[in-house]
């Protein structure tokens, strides 16, 4: 939670609109602590979570679990995907204690840790280059070295390419996917009419994936960014985030410092007065 003043937080997002657009079952980690201070949060979940087309690659490798040396979590959702797996083929999440544990971010090493389970590395910083970079033994030592990486079906594949071109073998396998809202044409218009009529001041956007769904979903039937992107700031979680809101909606305007839920909060917070100005002249 935020070190804030009660008080303080109770009147730092007060009159401010957010969309808050994480899946169904995440969305309150996100909208309990901005509704705490003060803002009107509305939930539309732009990004749905589900198994993938086929566990088959999945269930191999972890038959095989020791003959890794590590296994690597890049989220806390490839995390919650890999052990209800695990119990659910019996082989629970002691199979993970066959490898050395890798985690990217906070939320994924406290999943784990939450299981009983000893996560050996964690980058100083939660993006994928600075994994590679501070990997143990990187680049030096990684020839032969076996590693697993469950993780979304889409994404970018730059540690399995880093790793592997350093003398590693990795094996990235499919634990989860990641789809549009249940709803697509429900979910276009609803976004649509808040967006027109100017019924949100911020805009969470916690993945590049969230990215990509909001930009479908308000391009439809032909319609442009620019008719709403100077109504409205842009918040993302972190650099990859970023990197994509660049490409596809003119940029964020709030980028968090820390690349994490608690990280977007105070970003939010320290962003409310200019999103108030923002506001009042429109």
């Amino acid at each position: 939670m935020l070190s804030l003043h009660p008080n303080r937080m109770n009147a730092s997002l007060k009159n401010l609109r957010i969309l808050a657009t994480r899946p169904g079952h995440q969305a309150h980690s996100l909208s309990s602590p901005l509704r705490e201070l003060g803002a009107e949060v509305i939930e539309l979940p732009l990004i749905t979570i589900g198994a993938p087309p086929s566990w088959n690659a999945f269930d191999r490798a972890f038959e095989r679990a020791g003959d890794y040396i590590w296994v690597i979590f890049t989220s806390a959702n490839a995390v919650e995907a890999t052990l209800t797996r695990l119990r659910e083929t019996g082989c629970g999440p002691g199979v993970l204690e066959q490898m050395r544990i890798a985690s990217i971010g906070p939320a994924t090493t406290n999943i784990l840790q939450a299981n009983g389970l000893t996560v050996e590395f964690e980058p100083g910083s939660f993006v994928a280059e600075s994994l590679v970079s501070e990997f143990p033994g990187y680049p030096a030592e990684m020839n032969g070295v076996r590693i697993l990486w469950p993780k979304a079906d889409i994404g970018r594949t730059y540690i399995k390419d880093k790793m592997e071109s350093a003398g590693a073998a990795v094996d990235a396998v499919y634990c989860y996917r990641t789809t549009g809202p249940e709803h697509p044409r429900e979910a276009a218009y609803e976004l649509r009419q808040m967006l027109l009529k100017g019924e949100i001041d911020i805009i969470t956007l916690t993945s590049s994936e969230t990215v990509r769904s909001f930009h479908r979903l308000v391009t439809a039937n032909g319609a442009s960014i620019n008719e709403f992107r100077n109504s409205v700031r842009i918040a993302v979680i972190g650099p990859e985030t970023a990197r994509t809101a660049d490409e596809l909606i003119g940029g964020a305007d709030i980028l968090a410092r820390e690349y994490n839920i608690a990280g977007l909060v105070r970003a939010v917070v320290e962003a409310a007065p200019v999103a108030s100005a923002h506001r009042s002249k429109n």
